[in-house]
């Protein structure tokens, strides 16, 4: 009997250890998969090859001014099976085919074209256009990709969110860019395709934004100011600035609305994770040089980070304040812009042409 049981507990951990053995395996699949690289011959832009120190020193500026060739943020309209990637200084909004990665077409025309949203009940493309002298709202029809209607703002209208219940655009314009000491966040019914109203900001330069679901708050960056402003959307006023303590130019901004935590990246290589009701940063993890986008994935409890020193961070939340470093992925130089499809599995990242390497997007199955 003795001998029975040892056999039988020998066997029990045996056992352990295998299962053991495959969850770690399991475990140590890395989080993206390079599937695929689709070519971009049409973007014209090019930077000239650096070393990885000049790279390090050249993207923690606020415009990275040395770098010539942008790629800035994703559109996606997911029913239609389009990804809209926006080369900067081409001028251009290329639009690809997903999951198959087809080349589309190319929406010309501007100035320097910065962010797009698909309405899919209108089949309409929005597109902001603006460099130091000129900025617009372009409005494209979906199917024919002809030009509806141009909205005229303030030179650098660039960044760009979307408001499904009210179907306002909450649009970026003005600053230091455009030789004016405020900047606004303007307003844009898309019913209408009308603008509806402006908040002014005494700061050099807005960037990046995030609606919160469950109410009326948007949280917008001012990099040169290193803040975090607090928007009640119906009352169309600043409601709270909170500082960012680390780091220098905040840019990128996302949210994880069940924790109460708002994701802030700044260009000199720094998360800050603070609390979306006090404002607190609880958290500063090291990031790559030169952030432009994060993503928060609720889902797989991951945030995703592209930076223009040629990386991407992935980071594994264990609850609202830890958060592991579970994977640096290279990207290339400037691949500082990522969409993520978690319905195609999929995510997206805009790499401009770099010396005698082409511009690309490069494919990658989330695991």
């Amino acid at each position: 009997m003795q001998k029975k049981l040892i056999l039988s507990q020998s066997l029990l951990v045996a056992s352990l250890i295998a299962y053991s053995g495959g969850a770690c395996s399991a475990q140590a699949l890395p989080p993206l998969k390079l599937v695929q690289t689709i070519q971009m011959p049409q973007v014209k832009c090019h930077n000239d090859a650096l070393s990885k120190e000049q790279l390090a020193q050249s993207v923690t500026t606020e415009f990275m001014p040395t770098m010539l060739c942008h790629f800035d943020r994703f559109g996606l309209d997911l029913k239609g099976g389009r990804l809209f990637a926006v080369a900067e200084n081409d001028g251009t909004v290329e639009v690809y085919a997903i999951p198959s990665g087809k080349f589309l077409h190319s929406l010309g025309g501007f100035g320097m074209s910065h962010n797009v949203v698909y309405r899919p009940d209108v089949n309409r493309i929005y597109a902001t256009d603006g460099n130091h002298t000129a900025g617009f709202l372009r409005i494209f029809d979906g199917t024919t990709y002809e030009l509806i209607k141009t909205v005229k703002l303030l030179p650098d209208t660039d960044s760009m969110d979307y408001d499904p219940a009210t179907h306002y655009l909450y649009i970026t314009n003005g600053g230091d860019y455009a030789s004016l000491d405020y900047t606004l966040l303007s307003i844009v019914n898309t019913d209408t395709d009308t603008p509806v109203g402006d908040i002014k900001f005494d700061v050099g330069r807005l960037e990046h934004m995030v609606m919160e679901k469950s109410g009326s708050r948007l949280f917008i960056t001012s990099p040169n100011k290193s803040e975090i402003a607090v928007i009640d959307r119906s009352k169309r006023a600043i409601v709270a600035t909170w500082p960012v303590t680390e780091g220098k130019f905040c840019v990128a901004v996302d949210l994880d609305e069940a924790n109460h935590r708002l994701f802030v990246t700044c260009r000199s290589g720094t998360l800050n994770v603070i609390d979306s009701d006090t404002g607190k940063v609880t958290v500063t993890l090291p990031i790559s040089k030169g952030t432009d986008d994060i993503v928060y994935d609720p889902g797989r409890k991951r945030v995703y980070i592209t930076s223009a020193e040629g990386f991407m961070d992935v980071f594994h939340q264990n609850d609202a304040d830890h958060y592991d470093l579970i994977a640096k992925v290279p990207t290339g130089p400037m691949g500082k812009n990522l969409m993520l499809v978690n319905s195609l599995n999929r995510l997206y990242v805009a790499v401009p042409t770099n010396g005698n390497v082409g511009s690309k997007l490069l494919v990658y199955e989330v695991q």
